[in-house]
């Protein structure tokens, strides 16, 4: 055994998450231009809300693209991640 072999595990699992986290924030940013031009959509073209109330959906809906896009890109990339390093060729 060589003296790295007690820093591979950590380091990939380090670099796992942080490979993860990448691909959360770019997940993030997507859910939010989503969130960003649904309500746009729905004021404009529908005419479902107007005034006020527009913006309070715009935000609403912005933050949580912005969430379930980092959240949900964080575990599908971590877990396709593990599985595709478990299998190691």
């Amino acid at each position: 055994m060589s003296d790295m072999g007690i820093y591979h595990q950590p380091m990939r699992a380090g670099s796992r998450i942080g490979i993860a986290a990448a691909l959360a924030v770019a997940a993030a940013f997507i859910g939010g231009f989503i969130g960003s031009n649904v309500p746009r959509i729905l004021v404009e073209h529908f005419g479902v809300v107007e005034g006020p109330p527009a913006g309070v959906l715009l935000v609403l809906l912005v933050a949580t693209g912005i969430l379930l896009g980092g959240v949900l890109g964080f575990v599908l990339s971590f877990r396709w991640l593990r599985t595709r390093s478990a299998n190691p060729q």
